[in-house]
């Protein structure tokens, strides 16, 4: 049976979404939004939540397993990755 991560996630303006990952032994997926002009699709594509317009980078963030913790990297987007409302 396939190990199911479900994750919240909760946009600045406060719209929650959330998200169930099918994907055992992987140890991280890149969120961000898929681009039609360059086929770019992202682990978790959060274009169903107007990511674009929300200011949500191709490639945003990533969440990371290490040590059985759940950690949140930014990869560099233009407007941040926040986490409890404190950019990272």
């Amino acid at each position: 049976m396939a190990q199911t991560n479900e994750y919240v996630l909760q946009t600045l303006s406060g719209k929650t979404v959330g998200i169930a990952i099918n994907a055992p032994g992987v140890e991280g997926y890149v969120l961000g939004r898929s681009d039609e002009a360059t086929d770019y699709q992202p682990d978790v594509d959060l274009s169903t939540v107007e990511a674009r317009g929300r200011g949500v980078s191709r490639r945003h963030a990533a969440l990371v397993q290490f040590k059985g913790k759940l950690h949140v990297v930014d990869l560099g987007s233009v407007n941040g990755t926040f986490v409890n409302g404190k950019r990272l």
